[in-house]
């Protein structure tokens, strides 16, 4: 990589900011919905488990990306970028940022609708573990983007 870089590119300390962000992200939502469907009946939603999966998955494959930019910035201080790496982690990203971005809209809806059948709180929990959600798909969808952008100087 000659004289390119992208500011969240793999293996830059913004990269890794990002992962730890999104696995933090990720892990409240998931207590959040975990937390609000034990005093609610309101756990037969679908959609509300769809978010609680996506999450589920979610939280290792970040940990994962964390460790490689970690090993990247520290012990191969960025001398080399593999293209079928970055492939496979753009095509991940991409992957699991649509389906948070689903899953989100699914709980954001769902809670909205639900609105005056459960209870303020809950509702208000779902909603604040949807936010989560939504910010998990911009980091990942920024990530992927921006290690698309370097991929044809690799």
């Amino acid at each position: 990589m000659d004289g390119v870089s992208a500011v969240a590119a793999m293996g830059t300390p913004a990269s890794l900011v990002s992962r730890l962000v999104v696995t933090v992200c990720s892990i409240a939502s998931l207590l959040i919905i975990c937390y609000s469907s034990q005093s609610d009946d309101s756990y037969e939603s679908y959609s509300f488990w769809l978010l609680v999966s996506v999450m589920a998955l979610l939280i290792p494959w970040s940990l994962a990306t964390a460790v490689a930019d970690c090993y990247v910035i520290f012990v191969l201080r960025n001398q080399t970028r593999h293209p079928g790496l970055t492939r496979a982690v753009i095509a991940t990203d991409w992957m699991f940022a649509f389906f948070s971005f689903a899953a989100s809209s699914a709980t954001a809806s769902t809670a909205d609708f639900l609105f005056p059948a459960c209870g303020i709180t809950a509702c208000h929990h779902y909603q604040i573990a949807a936010a989560a959600g939504f910010l998990c798909y911009v980091l990942l969808y920024g990530c992927s983007l921006f290690n698309l952008w370097i991929l044809p100087w690799l």
